[in-house]
C-alpha cells in the first residue's frame, strides 16, 4: 500500500482519501490470509486465472448488495453495468468452483491433518469429506465462502476506517497508541498474535471507535425454543418475559450511546473499554453467544495488525483546511449584529468535525460506515 502511494521517509502532510486504501487492504488481507485466495495489492493483467479471478472478485465485492437485491432476469437487459456485474459474478463462481475442486484434490493426496494451509477456504473444502448433517457439497462451499468474505470485508473496513479517523481527530489518543505500539512492537521485531493481544490500548481504541459508529447498527435474534426471562433495572426493577417465537432487535447504536453506561457518550474515550477489557470477545463489536460473528478473532487481529504497522511508521491527522472551513462557517452563521465572535479552539474544531463525520455515516454494503474521509499522512522519521 505504502509503495503504491509513493510514500517514503520524506513524506509530509500528504492529503489522502483513505476509504479506498482501507477497503483495498481489507480485501487483500481477507482473501490471502483468511481464504487463501491469490490476490495481490496491484492486480496483474497477464490474463492468468489468478489475475482474472482477482479482478472479477473485486468487482463482485463492490456489487454485493445490488446482486442479492435484484432478480436474475434483470441482468438480461442490454445495460453494460448490469452485464459487467453478471459477468464478474459468473467468473467468480466458475473459478471458485475450480479452485475448490483443486483444493479438494490436494487434500486427498496429502495428510489432511498436517496440511499446511489452515485458512477458512481449506476448512470449508475439508467439510466436503464429512458425512451427516455437517457435511458440505462442493456447490455449497462457494456461497458460504463468498458470504463470509463479503460480510467480513465491509465490517472490517468500517472498523479500521472509524478507528483511523478518531485517532486522527484526537492526537493525544494517537500518541498513547503509538507509544504502546513502539513498546510492544519495536523496529526489527516480528508482529505476532500475542503482540496484538498485548496492545490493549490499541484494541480499546478500536472498540471505542466502533462504539461511536458501530459497523452493525442492530442485532436480530429469535426466541425459537423457549420463553426468555430478562431482568431489567430501569426505569424500575422488573422481570420481562419474552415469549417463545418472538423476534428481538437489539439497537446497537442506542445501547452504545446510553449516557448511564457511557458518561459523555459522544466523546471518543478509549478508557470506556479498558475498564472491562476482553481482547478475545468485545461484545459490542461482534455480538455474543452462539450467533456471534464467526470471524471476530481474525478481524481483531487484522485490525490491530494494520494499526500497529501503519501507526508505527506514519502519523495521521485531519486536514487543516477542513478545520478552517468549520471555523469560517461558524463565524458566517453567527447571529447578525454580534459585535464579537470568540474564535473556535483547535479542540472545538475537532469536536465539530467529529460530529460532521458521524452525521455522514450511512449503510455501505453489509455494514454501517463513515462517509468519504480524507486524512493527512506524514512519515514519523
Amino acid at each position: 500500500m505504502v509503495k503504491s502511494q509513493g510514500w517514503n521517509n520524506s513524506t509530509r502532510n500528504v492529503v489522502v482519501h483513505i476509504n479506498p486504501l482501507i477497503t483495498k487492504f481489507t480485501f487483500v488481507i481477507l482473501c490471502r490470509c483468511g481464504f487463501g485466495i491469490p490476490v495481490s495489492w496491484i492486480t496483474n493483467v497477464d490474463g492468468s486465472e489468478d489475475a482474472v479471478f482477482a479482478e472479477a472478485l473485486e468487482k463482485a465485492v463492490e456489487s454485493f448488495i445490488p446482486r442479492i437485491l435484484t432478480p436474475k432476469w434483470i441482468y438480461k437487459f442490454p445495460i453494460k453495468a448490469l452485464r459487467d456485474i453478471d459477468h464478474a459474478w459468473n467468473t467468480v463462481t466458475t473459478l471458485m468452483t475450480k479452485f475448490t475442486e483443486k483444493r479438494q484434490a490436494e487434500l486427498a493426496n496429502r495428510d489432511a491433518d498436517n496440511y499446511q494451509t489452515k485458512d477458512v477456504f481449506t476448512r470449508l473444502v475439508r467439510n466436503t469429506e464429512n458425512v451427516g448433517k455437517h457435511a458440505l457439497d462442493i456447490s455449497e462451499v462457494v456461497p458460504n465462502m463468498l458470504t463470509l468474505l463479503f460480510g467480513g470485508n465491509d465490517t472490517t473496513t468500517s472498523a479500521i476506517l472509524t478507528t483511523m479517523v478518531m485517532l486522527a481527530l484526537f492526537q493525544d489518543k494517537q500518541e498513547i497508541a503509538y507509544q504502546e505500539i513502539i513498546c510492544n512492537f519495536p523496529y526489527g521485531t516480528t508482529l505476532t498474535t500475542s503482540v496484538c493481544k498485548a496492545m490493549q490500548y490499541v484494541t480499546a481504541c478500536v472498540i471505542e471507535a466502533n462504539r461511536l459508529v458501530p459497523t452493525t447498527t442492530n442485532l436480530g435474534r429469535e426466541t425459537t425454543t423457549m420463553e426468555i426471562p430478562v431482568t431489567v433495572t430501569r426505569p424500575q426493577p422488573a422481570t420481562i418475559i419474552i415469549p417463545k417465537g418472538s423476534r428481538v432487535v437489539i439497537d446497537q447504536f442506542s445501547i452504545h450511546h446510553d449516557p448511564i453506561n457511557f458518561p459523555n457518550p459522544d466523546v471518543y474515550d478509549p478508557s470506556h473499554s479498558l475498564d472491562n477489557f476482553d481482547v478475545d470477545l468485545p461484545m459490542m463489536m461482534f455480538g455474543a453467544g452462539p450467533r456471534a460473528c464467526l470471524g471476530r478473532k481474525f478481524a481483531m487481529t487484522a485490525i490491530s495488525s494494520f494499526l500497529a504497522l501503519f501507526l508505527r511508521d506514519w502519523m495521521i491527522d485531519v486536514v487543516q483546511y477542513d478545520l478552517d472551513t468549520l471555523a469560517r462557517e461558524a463565524v458566517e452563521s453567527a447571529p447578525l449584529g454580534k459585535a464579537q465572535y470568540a474564535p473556535m479552539s483547535d479542540g472545538e474544531k475537532r469536536q465539530c468535525l467529529q460530529e460532521r463525520f458521524m452525521a455522514d455515516a450511512t449503510p455501505k454494503g453489509t455494514a454501517f460506515s463513515l462517509g468519504d474521509i480524507r486524512l493527512c499522512v506524514s512519515a514519523r522519521c
